[in-house]
């Protein structure tokens, strides 16, 4: 099992944005990211570091989003076979930068697997 392309799988199937390792080049009014970090592989077992960052132009339709974000990471051991813990370490806020990028939640995510 690869924990970034089953975490991107997982969420584009929950969500209803896209969601991609990469922002995607013309950017949507919402998506999300995802990374592998960090986290330590044995033969049996993945203990993978994940970021994922939520984005949405609408500031309260971000707070929307990003409780989706989490609430599918938390309920990923249920739905997603060999995952057996999902742990959200961090969740922060970054505003709209002056002529940047969209408002965005900056989760970091511990992701705990079989292999």
């Amino acid at each position: 099992m690869n924990i970034l392309i089953e975490t991107i799988a997982y969420l584009d199937d929950r969500l209803n944005v896209p969601v991609s390792a990469d922002v995607p080049a013309q950017r949507p009014d919402a998506f999300v990211t995802v990374s592998r970090d960090g986290g330590g592989k044995t033969k049996v077992d993945d203990r993978a570091t994940i970021t994922v960052q939520v984005w949405d132009s609408d500031r309260l339709a971000l707070e929307t989003l990003n409780d989706a974000v989490c609430d599918a990471l938390l309920d990923m051991p249920n739905a997603v076979n060999g995952v057996f813990k999902v742990s959200i370490e961090t969740n922060s806020y970054y505003p709209l930068q002056v002529g940047g990028n969209f408002p965005r939640y900056v989760i970091s995510a511990y992701v705990y697997s079989g292999r």
